[in-house]
């Protein structure tokens, strides 16, 4: 019960720091809190009058990894502290809450203002910024954040930072035939030389070395009579290259071409010349037929 009341809480104030700032979505809510390490900090005050407990403001930080430009337009790669949520409930504003909350947070954390990043900070914040820690001088950025001039001079880099930062970048394996040609790392990923594409089993390498580059046998008699080394070409011209194919399966049938003018193409038939002269093609007949269903085709001679 008490974490539901919480969770109640933190969706209230949220959604009222959002309406205060004029943004669309709400940014703070208890759901988002739970799924992220970021962190809250929430101001309340006892009010005697009617015996009860107020929020009244709160603060949410958390480390981000982001890219910003520094003096000189150079981009650098940072996981600061930033601050993502900064409301004080307009009853209590201008009476030093909000002031009191952020030293809080600073003390906590063991960081100074100047070093913190600032997510899309509204003209209150700003102004709050300046009023109380001296910050106007700002770096221009490409993005809704706001970091000021001693953050890149200044800042020290804290282990959690440098753990959010740091990229594994380890050297490449030499390669066997490194030494042999300067190109060997830009082969093709059909040669077994490179470590990284070697498998593990030798029996697997014999097969995909078959199955890329063809068996040493293939151009024996023997082989030829297989259909699967044979050639599109010889396979489609049947017996005549000793394979089986569905021309010479059956004798009487053949496959003229689309392209009668093509005399010479070795696809016009299967026998590579005009259809056997023993089953003459016999034309339709003349009578028109009843009705479509009454209609056959004549293939051959054979309706």
């Amino acid at each position: 019960v008490e974490y539901q009341q919480l969770y109640q809480i933190i969706n209230a104030i949220g959604e009222a720091s959002s309406f205060a700032q004029g943004l669309n979505n709400v940014i703070t809510t208890a759901e988002k809190l739970q799924n992220s390490d970021h962190f809250l900090y929430l101001m309340k005050e006892d009010d005697e009058s009617i015996d009860i407990t107020l929020v009244v403001g709160m603060l949410k930080i958390g480390r981000k990894k982001l890219f910003l430009l520094d003096h000189d337009q150079r981009t650098k790669e940072c996981a600061p502290l930033c601050v993502l949520d900064f409301y004080i409930h307009e009853s209590r504003q201008r009476r030093g809450y909000g002031r009191r909350l952020f030293d809080y947070m600073l003390r906590d954390q063991n960081v100074k203002p100047d070093h913190m990043a600032v997510d899309k900070p509204s003209d209150k914040f700003l102004g709050f910024l300046k009023k109380h820690y001296g910050l106007w001088k700002q770096v221009p950025q490409i993005n809704n954040f706001v970091v000021y001039d001693s953050f890149f001079s200044e800042r020290p880099i804290v282990p959690d930072e440098a753990a959010l930062t740091f990229v594994s970048r380890s050297p490449r394996a030499a390669s066997p035939d490194r030494n042999i040609s300067p190109n060997a790392s830009r082969r093709s990923s059909s040669s077994y030389s490179h470590s990284a594409g070697r498998p593990s089993n030798p029996a697997r390498q014999n097969n995909m070395v078959d199955i890329l580059h063809g068996r040493p046998d293939r151009h024996t008699p023997h082989a030829r009579l297989s259909p699967r080394f044979q050639t599109t070409l010889d396979w489609m011209r049947g017996t005549n290259s000793g394979g089986d194919s569905p021309y010479s399966r059956t004798p009487t049938s053949y496959s003229a071409s689309r392209t009668p003018s093509n005399t010479g193409s070795p696809l016009r038939t299967p026998w590579g010349n005009s259809p056997p002269l023993s089953h003459p093609h016999t034309p339709p007949t003349t009578s028109q037929p009843v009705s479509r269903k009454d209609s056959k085709d004549l293939v051959d001679g054979q309706r």
